[in-house]
């Protein structure tokens, strides 16, 4: 663990003895004034497997500004196999524009990202992602969607999607016109968790088929705007009745709502994501509607209970001034 507050000027003498270092967790400090990685650490992070950056105010990942126009660092790669990014409130992007190493991340097999407020947009869709085995996502309320097709067309080998609390997150692959509605195929996807979205309709928002031969555990939980996966087709082949949670928020409230098979057998294959999910939807609305039904009279004769008392409190105070 190496102290970005601690003047990098030190780890010169050391660069020869990091030239093989293959994982490094860099934690700062929110009050270090930095927009970039320090020189020093850019010079030894072409070599890393595994990166983990937390609580920095970087604006981008790799390289630094200054260093796209020095020779010695022009044809550095960036290519870890695992990437973990923590509290970075000012990260914009991975890497500028102008910078065009989309290969920096070919061999990206792990990808988490949490509290990175202001990063609008994932990846370009010129990026694939063909390594990619598990991609975690939370607290990056800037954005509005995760993937478009074409990135979406290169996850070959994901096997765990999980996206929670990014409150501006309106769809998780995004439609694209100009792309058409070429088919999606999660190869290997087996695990999808969504969790806390509050502006999430849907999974997918345009028309592309989307397969999912190994999907087999599937959770929907606090997306109260979801009420359809895909406006495509969709291929859960592998995945069951019972494997499938969606919970709608109010799990644990006066009228909460525990998991159903949605009159749907438990070991059944799901063939129509949409039509549960719209069933849970009017199961939903049907405890809503029966508990207003039920305490409705109640709370009518509550609050004339409570004006009565009020009103003979009243009465009773009068007569002892009178007396």
């Amino acid at each position: 663990m190496l102290d970005s507050q601690v003047e990098t000027t030190q780890l010169q003498d050391g660069l020869k003895l990091f030239s093989k270092l293959k994982s490094l967790k860099l934690s700062g400090s929110l009050i270090y004034n930095s927009s970039h990685l320090p020189i020093e650490i850019v010079r030894i992070v072409h070599n890393l497997e595994r990166f983990e950056l937390r609580r920095m105010l970087v604006k981008e990942i790799f390289p630094n500004e200054k260093l796209i126009n020095v020779e010695e660092y022009r044809n550095i790669r960036f290519e870890p196999s695992d990437l973990s990014l923590f509290e970075l409130p000012k990260l914009k992007h991975f890497w500028k524009d102008d910078y065009k190493s989309t290969s920096s991340l070919k061999n990206l097999a792990s990808l988490i990202i949490s509290g990175c407020g202001i990063l609008d947009m994932l990846v370009p869709s010129s990026v694939s992602f063909r390594n990619l085995s598990k991609l975690e996502v939370d607290k990056c309320h800037r954005l509005t969607h995760l993937l478009n097709p074409s990135v979406a067309r290169t996850l070959v080998q994901l096997k765990r999607l999980v996206l929670k609390d990014c409150k501006r997150m309106t769809t998780v692959i995004a439609e694209v016109v100009e792309e058409g509605n070429e088919e999606i195929v999660f190869s290997r996807l087996k695990y999808l968790f969504l969790e806390d979205l509050s502006k999430l309709t849907s999974f997918h928002s345009g028309k592309c088929i989307i397969r999912f031969p190994y999907l087999d555990d599937v959770t929907i939980w606090t997306c109260p705007k979801m009420e359809v996966f895909s406006l495509g087709i969709i291929s859960t082949t592998n995945l069951l009745v019972r494997d499938l949670r969606i919970h709608h928020g109010i799990k644990g409230s006066r009228y909460g709502y525990e998991d159903s098979n949605y009159g749907y057998e438990d070991s059944k294959v799901v063939e129509d994501i949409n039509g549960i999910i719209r069933q849970a939807w009017e199961d939903i609305y049907g405890i809503i509607q029966q508990a207003w039904e039920d305490n409705y009279d109640t709370g009518i004769q509550y609050l004339f209970t409570e004006k009565n008392l009020e009103e003979n409190q009243s009465d009773h105070s009068s007569s002892c001034v009178e007396e």
